[in-house]
């Protein structure tokens, strides 16, 4: 496949940016957008770098930590506002809900204030990296299309091989069929049907992730006898959600991946 330089660096472009004008309170939307567009970074680079880069290697590592820490503040937000629209489903369990909601607020603002350290020591920093890691794609890249490469192929090869999906497997699954999704996205002849089969799935799968989270972490500091009602209703949404994930992944396994 030949990959768009353009779109190939566009995450480049946009991480630059989210690096110099940090906002002092970290909003969701802010946050989304880091660990979004640091995993589009990566996706990219998989596939128009060598995997002996050592440049594009120590570039990917050092956004790691900021990538990883901006999901963590990202799982907070994302499970408190679940939180929130199960308490207007239910009845009592008043107090749990509000002890549920004060402890992911706790580890929000923990994660957020690690965050924007990193941030601030390494942002200037990095946004140079990046610079220089756009500049030489723009280079490599023989004016407008990068070479020829099989990255997308042989991820896609790995997850036509994937065993029999289930609740242990999906969500690695899903890491895997978005960062193809992602690399389908630099190349022009990818038809919008293929990728809206592995949107589907980052999407769906995704959402039940989130509510599995969310159940694990309730579970984990509610009492089984006195919180029943909440556990209970947590439990039958994630049920709920992972039906509809499985038949999501299935779809795109053996519908999307035969396009690639």
């Amino acid at each position: 496949m030949r990959l768009s330089v353009a779109k190939a660096v566009k995450p480049v472009r946009r991480l630059r940016k989210l690096f110099k004008e940090v906002p002092p309170n970290l909003p969701p939307e802010y946050v989304h957008n880091v660990r979004t567009q640091a995993r589009k970074l990566e996706a990219s680079a998989h596939a128009v770098s060598s995997e002996h880069d050592r440049r594009v290697r120590r570039l990917l590592k050092r956004i790691k930590p900021i990538r990883k820490t901006a999901g963590d503040v990202r799982d907070m937000d994302v499970m408190i506002a679940k939180l929130l629209a199960v308490a207007n489903q239910i009845q009592g369990d008043g107090d749990a809900l509000l002890r549920l909601t004060e402890e992911m607020a706790a580890l929000r603002e923990k994660s957020a204030t690690e965050l924007r350290r990193l941030l601030k020591r390494d942002g200037k920093p990095l946004r140079d990296k990046l610079k220089q890691y756009a500049a030489r794609v723009r280079k490599a890249g023989n004016g407008e299309m990068a070479e020829s490469v099989a990255a997308p192929e042989i991820l896609a090869a790995q997850l036509q091989q994937w065993p029999p999906l289930k609740p242990d497997n999906l969500h690695e699954f899903r890491i895997h069929a978005k960062e193809l999704r992602y690399m389908l996205q630099l190349t022009p002849e990818t038809d919008e049907h293929t990728l809206q089969s592995f949107a589907r799935v980052k999407d769906v799968a995704g959402e039940w992730h989130d509510w599995l989270q969310l159940r694990e972490f309730a579970a984990k500091e509610l009492d089984q006898k006195q919180e029943h009602e909440l556990l209970t209703r947590l439990r039958a949404i994630e049920h709920q959600k992972l039906r509809a994930a499985l038949a999501a992944a299935n779809a795109a396994r053996h519908d999307g991946l035969a396009a690639v």
